[in-house]
């Protein structure tokens, strides 16, 4: 499974495509092309390693790491169980990769979960489960280079048995959310689908697949996917007819940093930040604010006490991506740059999404 990507950043016009893939009898490997349709290797031979059923990678730039970013499907052992999960390797010329770290890996939390995925999807299972089997995967993954994160787009397989004759499982693939801010540690707080399912019947009813890459369209962060209405064992049932396929394109659409939000009731919530330092001279906000909420920001010290001649905020109202912050009459907290502070939000009736320092 390849995956193509256009780099601007790149002097030498023959490299202003590049691609990687797992070639047959060479494993995984980093092409570069003038046009996305003739293609060199970069490389004698494979760029990382692979074990017997490693075929899917994916990268994408990094601005924060200013790197290339290989995720490549790794199988090892996971809790007793030979399982796909997700490798990082970085390149800073793409053509030389660093060694394999593991990055994606399924939990026993993960597994739990397995059996209800399963029944979401139950009408389009064509074997019965064997709870002996039944586990959960990391098959490959998208993802997308924020300003201050790598956020992923893992693709969730939930294997609820061994297709008799076909050598692969059955299950459906979902796509969950992943976030790291130094492409070694990954955080998966939500294990739920940030790309919904379609229903019975829908292209996208039983796998979903991202691209490569999710990008800035505007204000919006644009995610082309793959979906197919079947499930991943149904190639091995018997009649199975390729044709009769329901396949198609799809595009997910989230407002720029709208991924998650921190969420305050009508009653009100604190959300308090661990000790930051920031460059930069005003606060912007991410935030929805319903009729008759607010949003309220508070500077402390690492006493958590307010910081001196820094009242709070005025409120925040509405929703915009980016709500400029006043302290009394202050706008500009360039004083406050490079020294550590902690922020405190109060929220009523409000989605806080994300928060920045800008100039």
């Amino acid at each position: 499974m390849p995956a193509v990507t256009k780099d601007a950043r790149d002097k030498d016009p023959a490299r202003r495509y590049k691609m990687v893939c797992y070639v047959l009898d060479r494993g995984y490997c980093s092409m570069v092309s003038p046009d996305g349709l003739r293609w060199k290797f970069t490389s004698d031979g494979q760029i990382l390693p692979i074990s017997y059923v490693d075929d899917v990678i994916t990268a994408c730039w990094s601005d924060r790491h200013e790197t290339f970013v290989a995720f490549a499907k790794q199988t090892t052992a996971v809790m007793g169980r030979a399982r796909r999960t997700v490798w990082t390797s970085i390149s800073h010329d793409f053509e030389n990769w660093s060694t394999v770290k593991k990055a994606l890996v399924a939990d026993r939390r993960d597994d739990l979960g397995s059996r209800v995925r399963a029944e979401k999807v139950r009408p389009l299972l064509d074997f019965p489960d064997n709870y002996n089997v039944m586990r959960t995967e990391v098959y490959g993954t998208g993802a997308y280079s924020a300003e201050s994160c790598m956020i992923a787009f893992p693709w969730m397989f939930t294997a609820t048995m061994n297709v008799p004759g076909f050598g692969n499982q059955e299950g459906p693939i979902e796509v969950q959310l992943a976030s790291s801010r130094d492409l070694v540690r990954w955080s998966r707080p939500f294990r739920t689908p940030v790309i919904e399912p379609g229903k019975p019947g829908d292209f996208d009813a039983g796998m979903v697949i991202t691209f490569a890459n999710a990008f800035d369209h505007g204000d919006e962060v644009w995610l082309y996917y793959h979906g197919n209405h079947r499930t991943h064992g149904a190639p091995g049932t018997p009649g199975y007819d390729p044709k009769k396929n329901k396949t198609g394109i799809g595009l997910a659409i989230w407002q720029k940093d709208r991924f998650v939000s921190a969420d305050g009731p009508a009653s009100g919530a604190d959300l308090t930040t661990v000790p930051i330092q920031f460059s930069g001279r005003r606060l912007e906000l991410n935030a929805k604010v319903k009729k008759g909420g607010s949003i309220t920001v508070e500077l402390l010290d690492l006493a958590l006490k307010r910081l001196k001649d820094w009242p709070k905020s005025a409120p925040i109202t509405g929703d915009s991506l980016r709500h400029a912050v006043t302290f009394g009459e202050r706008n500009d907290v360039s004083k406050l740059a490079r020294r550590p502070l902690v922020l405190r939000f109060h929220l009523k009736d409000a989605e806080l999404y994300s928060f920045a320092f800008r100039e």
